[in-house]
């Protein structure tokens, strides 16, 4: 069980090494607001957690309008741009929604829109009523944590979370202190061990590991075939360099050690990529599996005849 706060512009935090020290293990921020990034940005405090090693997630203030997946994109963007992904990106699902087929809806649109995106685990946090009346248990979406707020008297301590249905963090007080935040502030406790965003390789990380690899192995490159035009994709930043690279070239003489050989040149700047990212990714075989679309390792239809 972790202790674990979440904050916006209502919440100044005055020193986050403070707020560490006193237990707090995990962050989220608000991050968007319907339609568009949060009134105030979230980048101050995203910052200010990740400057002391807390995981930050952010979340978002779902609006009646526009479409569940436009605001999940806003999300999704705003992610990205802080790489906030300490913790799976939330939604926040309260007014003006109302518990019934039509949040249940939004909330299974936006989930499924952010797995859509990359996400691998994502959140919804509701009140328990809400919850109830969307059928949180049964929403369909892979990975859900369900973040349930319930404060009982609502004193500033941890009562008994009272919710038939599956919750992973308990939102149990709107009126906590923690040293570091001047003012009140929500506080959490997580009930099972809590994913980061296990966001994967956006196509502009890729597009950094492919020119890595370009320049410091160009030789190595130009000596095999590289015919899969999605290593051109991969590359599209860097095209007119590829042009040579994406000629026809005979298959290696041993088309295992080549991938072999251009997996360990792919490795180091995947692993430098990944360094940042949660979980411990097997760099290693992403490499291999990177290297198996480059070289061609199955006889082609010529080889076979001759």
């Amino acid at each position: 069980m972790a202790l674990g706060i979440d904050i916006y512009r209502y919440q100044t935090v005055t020193d986050w090494n403070a707020v560490r020290g006193s237990g707090v293990s995990f962050v989220y921020v608000k991050g968007s607001d319907g339609g568009g990034p949060a009134l105030v940005r979230a980048d101050a405090q995203v910052r200010g957690a990740q400057s002391v090693d807390l995981p930050v997630g952010l979340y978002h203030y779902a609006q009646l309008s526009p479409s569940p997946e436009a605001q999940a994109n806003v999300l999704t963007a705003e992610v990205r741009r802080l790489d906030a992904t300490g913790l799976p990106p939330a939604l926040d699902l309260e007014d003006p929604h109302r518990p019934g087929p039509a949040a249940r809806d939004f909330a299974f649109r936006f989930l499924n829109q952010l797995r859509a995106n990359g996400f691998q685990s994502v959140t919804l946090y509701a009140n328990t009523s809400m919850l109830t009346g969307i059928n949180a248990d049964t929403i369909g979406v892979p990975n859900t944590i369900v973040w349930a707020a319930q404060y009982g008297p609502n004193d500033g301590r941890r009562h008994p979370l009272r919710y038939n249905g599956r919750a992973n963090i308990h939102q149990y007080t709107s009126v906590g202190g923690v040293p570091g935040i001047s003012g009140q502030v929500d506080l959490n406790e997580s009930l099972t061990e809590l994913p980061g965003a296990d966001m994967p390789l956006t196509q502009d990380d890729i597009n950094r590991v492919a020119n890595a690899v370009w320049e410091q192995h160009r030789p190595l490159l130009h000596d095999w075939s590289v015919m899969n035009p999605m290593w051109v994709w991969l590359v599209g930043a860097n095209m007119g360099a590829w042009e040579a690279a994406t000629r026809p070239f005979p298959p290696p003489p041993n088309p295992e050690e080549a991938v072999q050989k251009l997996a360990e040149a792919i490795a180091v700047p995947l692993r430098e990529e990944l360094s940042q990212r949660n979980g411990e990714p097997d760099v290693d075989a992403i490499a291999v599996a990177i290297a198996r679309r480059f070289v061609p390792t199955e006889p082609t239809p010529t080889d076979q005849q001759a």
